[in-house]
């Protein structure tokens, strides 16, 4: 399988952005498999070596004697050495061809993620802060890579993808192609950093937590719900929040 997208075309449509991503995603399980089965081969091609080398040692110690026979284990180790360095060589060509391979994909992983900053504006950022608005939310202004600098230093402390903002709360939104655990762990230190910096600022409105996650499954909706974030998924060319009737968020 590969990625097909034409690297000239923009922008991509939606049905373009989320094909590439299913297709990576596959590739990347595919070559996690194929990397696997090819370590499970060298390790049995590994053992079978030494299990022959030890072998070898003691048919020597027990046909010392035997020197015409030995001459012609001899002759034949020879040969088997000479077959071993074209199996290494083979080898070599195929460790050159998939490194080609992995550079090629490299290379088109490093242009989705350029093109992800499209999904985030195409499909995330237009609607959700009316969708969030549809649950009673008072939401009036929506900002992307929001950036959290340290009132003294300057510098960068957090950045959130899409921040929505209103009189009564503020609503911080993780944006992933597949989040996570460790996503989800790292949205909940942004959070920490976003209520000390509101804290510093006299800012008493609560802060709420979001992730956006292009390809979820049911148990990662589960553990982003259980951190307390709402959990928000695409629903056709357009985001849904998911919303159980149980789930309380979170309130930093």
């Amino acid at each position: 399988m590969s990625v097909t997208a034409n690297l000239d075309q923009s922008p991509a449509t939606p049905e373009e952005i989320w094909k590439i991503l299913r297709e990576t995603a596959a590739i990347a399980k595919q070559r996690a498999e194929e990397d696997r089965q090819r370590a499970e081969e060298e390790r049995r091609r590994a053992e079978e070596e030494r299990r022959r080398i030890e072998e070898d040692r003691q048919r020597a110690e027990e046909d010392r004697q035997r020197v015409k026979e030995d001459r012609q284990r001899v002759k034949e180790e020879r040969q088997r050495v000479k077959e071993e360095r074209q199996r290494i060589k083979e080898d070599k060509e195929y460790w050159k061809e998939y490194k080609q391979r992995m550079a090629e994909l490299d290379k088109k992983m490093g242009w989705l993620n350029n093109r992800f900053g499209e999904v985030v504006e195409h499909l995330v950022a237009p609607g959700i802060m009316d969708k969030f608005n549809e649950m009673g939310l008072e939401l009036r202004r929506v900002s992307e890579n929001s950036k959290l600098k340290d009132a003294k230093t300057r510098q960068t402390i957090t950045e959130i993808d899409i921040m929505l903002e209103g009189p009564g709360a503020v609503i911080a939104v993780s944006v992933k192609s597949k989040a996570n655990d460790d996503d989800i762990s790292e949205h909940v230190r942004q959070m920490e950093k976003l209520r000390l910096h509101a804290d510093e600022q006299n800012d008493k409105r609560p802060y709420l937590g979001a992730i956006a996650s292009a390809v979820t499954s049911d148990s990662l909706r589960a553990r982003i719900l259980k951190a307390g974030f709402y959990a928000v998924e695409q629903a056709g060319d357009t985001m849904q929040i998911n919303v159980p009737k149980d789930f309380k968020p979170r309130k930093w």
